[in-house]
């Protein structure tokens, strides 16, 4: 069985296989290897592996199944030592940190794939150590969501699992955010603008010279800051941009404030109106938008057509 795993992952698994294999005889408690591992640490005192974070309040899940199920199967029991070994004798740098991160990630994200797979929630919730903070929190926040929506209690309505599953997502998201690439999410000419997402557009890209503009800006993965009052603030300023296609001659950029926001929750997304005026030179423009976020310094652009008649 376990010759039928060596290719799943390298290196060193030809090495360690007859060690596990001892090992695994020698198992009471085929689950008990967190236990085991403390007991012999082996990572540099620099690196503080799976040292679990501050938990935001209400995030952790206490439904979550810990029990592994009496039918697991022993290939898997045996891909969760080989992987526990693995990540136990990577190779680190003389910072103590792991080499080839990248692969080293997977592996880490694989291994509590399997123990949630095993049923072993609590474990595969642990943090992934040399992650940046928001990163660790997402990943705990998306396994909490895969425990939830794997639990097999009948006892518990299906839409509370569901419930449950989604605020994990939420967080989840909420977490990454700040780590994406800033984005504007949409870009539009309209008349009247009533609210997030509720705009009425101009049916052409037509104007007359001088023709009073609305300029939809939708943003996301933009970064939000807890004040002392308990609110989220972001900020972003933007950059206006005519640009006449035909001999790419450019008007004054319109360098528009920062603009800042509050709101009691974290926002996931955002919109700025812009008011405009339509060039006076006749011809076809292209109208640039460039946004930068005030609080993680991001900048991002996008840009859309217009005709003056």
């Amino acid at each position: 069985m376990l010759s039928r795993l060596r290719g799943l992952y390298s290196p060193r698994i030809d090495e360690n296989t007859e060690r596990l294999r001892r090992q695994m005889l020698r198992l009471s408690d085929p689950f008990g290897l967190i236990h085991e591992r403390e007991e012999a640490p082996t990572e540099p005192a620099a690196v503080e592996a799976d040292t679990p974070l501050p938990e935001p309040a209400g995030d952790v899940s206490p439904g979550i199944e810990t029990t592994p199920p009496a039918d697991s199967s022993a290939a898997l029991t045996a891909a969760i030592l080989l992987l526990e070994d693995e990540l136990k004798n990577w190779p680190r740098n003389s910072a103590g940190r792991p080499e080839n991160l990248p692969a080293w990630r997977r592996r880490q994200t694989d291994l509590r794939l399997l123990l949630m797979v095993a049923g072993r929630g609590a474990e595969s919730v642990r943090t992934v150590e040399a992650l940046p903070r928001e990163e660790q929190e997402f990943w705990q926040s998306l396994m909490m969501a895969m425990n939830q929506y794997r639990m097999t209690d009948e006892s518990i309505p299906r839409s509370d699992l569901l419930g449950e599953t989604l605020r994990q997502l939420r967080t989840a998201e909420r977490r990454l955010q700040p780590l994406a690439r800033l984005e504007i999410s949409r870009l539009q000419l309209c008349s009247r603008i009533n609210g997030f997402g509720n705009v009425v557009a101009f049916p052409t890209s037509d104007f007359e010279p001088g023709q009073r503009l609305l300029l939809y800006v939708g943003l996301r993965n933009f970064r939000s800051e807890l004040t002392s009052e308990g609110r989220y603030r972001t900020e972003s300023a933007a950059v206006i941009e005519y640009i006449r296609e035909e001999d790419g001659q450019a008007l004054e950029p319109v360098r528009l404030p920062s603009i800042p926001d509050e709101c009691d929750e974290q926002r996931t997304d955002f919109y700025q109106s812009i008011e405009l005026t339509a060039p006076l030179l006749e011809g076809s423009w292209i109208v640039r938008v460039r946004v930068r976020d005030q609080l993680s310094m991001q900048t991002t652009e996008a840009q859309l057509k217009l005709n003056v008649r």
